[in-house]
This record gives C-alpha cells, sequence and structure tokens, in this order.
C-alpha cells in the first residue's frame, strides 16, 4: 500500500501529479523515468496509479501551465524534464520542506571495500550529524563551507557546508556460514535503525515526514 505524505492542500495538484514533483524537486529526469513501473526502481518513489498515457498527458500540461521545462539535454532521443520556479513554489507550498534539515549525498569513488562519499548540506549541524551517524567504519572525514553552487537549480542558499567521508563498506566473512551472515545480517539492520533513529536530515520527500510536524529546526 502507499505511503501517505504530509501535504496542505492548498494547490489544485492531485497525489499522482505531487508524486511526480516530488521526483523532480531536485531532480531532472527523462519522461520515461516517471512511468508507473519505474518510478520506484529509479528513486525508490511509491508508484503513482498514472497510466502511460495520463502520464504523457498531465506532463504536457505541466509544460503548459510552465509547472515544469524542457531542457536541452537529450538521453535516448527524449529532453530531459526540469521543475521550475512555479512549480517549485507549488510543490514547496504543499510539502512544506525544512530547508535547515535538507542534504544532498552522493558516492565520488568506490575501490574495493572502500567507499568516498560526500555531503552537501544547508546547515553545519546536519553536515555533521550526517557525518557522525550515518557511516560506521570511516577512515577520513574533511570539512568545509562553500557558496552555494546550485544545489537546487531554483532555490539559492547564503552557504553550503560539505564533508568528505571515506568509508570501508561492510562486506560478508569470506568464508560464509549460517551463523556469520546471521551476524552481519543483524549488525546491518541495527546500523540502519539507529541510523533512522538518530536522523536529523532529509534528502527527499519520504524522509522529510520524520520533521513535518516540528516547529523548531537547527541553525544555520
Amino acid at each position: 500500500m502507499p505511503r501517505t505524505f504530509f501535504r496542505t492542500h492548498v494547490t489544485g495538484l492531485s497525489d499522482d501529479e505531487l508524486t511526480l514533483l516530488d521526483v523532480m524537486f531536485d531532480s531532472i529526469v527523462v519522461p520515461s523515468m516517471l512511468r508507473r513501473c519505474n518510478i520506484y526502481a529509479q528513486f525508490l518513489m511509491d508508484p503513482h496509479s498514472l497510466e502511460n498515457a495520463d502520464l504523457d498527458h498531465t506532463l504536457t500540461r505541466f509544460l503548459r501551465e510552465g509547472i515544469i521545462r524542457q531542457t536541452e539535454r537529450y538521453f535516448r532521443g527524449q529532453n530531459y524534464i526540469a521543475i521550475t520556479p512555479y512549480g517549485a513554489s507549488l510543490w514547496s507550498s504543499e510539502r512544506c520542506p525544512i530547508w535547515e534539515r535538507f542534504c544532498v549525498d552522493r558516492i565520488f569513488s568506490e575501490v574495493g571495500e572502500r567507499r568516498g562519499m560526500s555531503v552537501c548540506a544547508v546547515s553545519a549541524t546536519i553536515r555533521d550529524d550526517y557525518l557522525r551517524i550515518a557511516h560506521s567504519n570511516i577512515q577520513r572525514v574533511k570539512r568545509t563551507t562553500i557558496r552555494d553552487i546550485g544545489l537546487l537549480e531554483w532555490n539559492s542558499f547564503e552557504r553550503l557546508h560539505v564533508g568528505l567521508v571515506v568509508y570501508r563498506v561492510p562486506k560478508l566473512p569470506a568464508v560464509q556460514t549460517q551463523d556469520n551472515i546471521l551476524a552481519f545480517t543483524k549488525e546491518r539492520w541495527r546500523h540502519i535503525r539507529h541510523t533512522e533513529r538518530d536522523r536529523t536530515w532529509w534528502r527527499c520527500v519520504g524522509e522529510l515526514q520524520k520533521f513535518c510536524n516540528l516547529k523548531q529546526t537547527p541553525e544555520t
């Protein structure tokens, strides 16, 4: 059963239409990524109820109404599409994003068991929380503060707080037995549960739900 996300209902957007903007608030996409059969695999979003023809009609109307725009980038004959400032204002008025808690993380290297990841946050507190909580087996950490380099195309921030972390990815033991596989799985789920319990940041609308009822946010 699809999850029900917080919304204010101040716009005329349907739940399905809002789901499309949930994907595009921080990403450019090609229309095929938004198809009902693809959206979970691409974005871990619960599927909408739009069939392909209805989706095409909705996107055409979004273009006409200035909610999204076509970019000059192509993929297999399809233009990438992006949310516009007007579309973002509709999305924001429904989802009420808490920007002080927003961050973006990206893997920039992966060699054997070592993985390099960056996190870019609006708040130094959130960056540091992410570096402290999100990953175990950390081998190296670097922090810096920079001017906004376009974290979101339609929303500018005064500054961004960046963290670079290199950590070791847990691997199954070389000699696998039922007992050590079970121990490995339990430890991974323990880390996931503790990360979610202590998480102070959000990267997507699903994670934002944890904070929808908060009135106070951390200082930047």
